[in-house]
């Protein structure tokens, strides 16, 4: 079993913790949440829920939803370790990520028969802890846009903007 497979969750969500006092956008998912037991559901709960109470204030609100195709399986791994020593991961660590990256293989089984291995030069290992962390870190720039806020989850993202009046920007 590879190591990251075996850490505990309570691991990982104590390093987003300190993600998210280290980060400075306010409507990242750093800001947000993205917790063990978290959902989309529960990500949709909450926006209806925003929403809600903008239309009780007489506010509009646009929304827009993303949801990555195969965004585990396109993370470009020099820029995922760009962006990790961007948020301050320190070098032995950003090592190690690059090692769980770049030393992947995969093999398929048709009829009995293994193909041969294929290096994997880009994407994140799917159903592993550390998998949907990374990817939103890959992602995570997408929240620059001060004017909207938005909801991220793994793969699956909601931006959305609230305002007074529907014509302004």
């Amino acid at each position: 079993m590879h190591f990251v497979h075996a850490l505990d969750a309570g691991h990982v969500d104590e390093y987003i913790e300190r993600m998210k006092k280290a980060s400075s956008r306010k409507n990242s998912y750093f800001a947000d949440r993205f917790y063990s037991g978290d959902s989309t559901t529960n990500q949709l709960v909450d926006l209806v829920h925003e929403i809600g109470e903008n239309l009780d204030s007489n506010k509009f609100t646009i929304a827009v939803f993303l949801d990555f195709a195969k965004a585990f399986d396109k993370v470009w791994h020099k820029g995922l370790l760009y962006k990790l020593k961007q948020k301050g991961v320190r070098p032995k660590l950003l090592k190690w990520f690059q090692g769980y990256l770049t030393a992947r293989k995969c093999t398929t089984l048709v009829n009995g028969q293994f193909s041969l291995p294929l290096v994997m030069d880009r994407g994140v290992p799917q159903g592993s802890i550390l998998g949907p962390f990374l990817v939103l870190i890959f992602i995570d720039d997408i929240c620059d846009n001060k004017q909207s806020k938005f909801r991220l989850f793994a793969d699956d993202t909601s931006m959305y903007h609230s305002s007074d009046n529907i014509f302004n920007k």
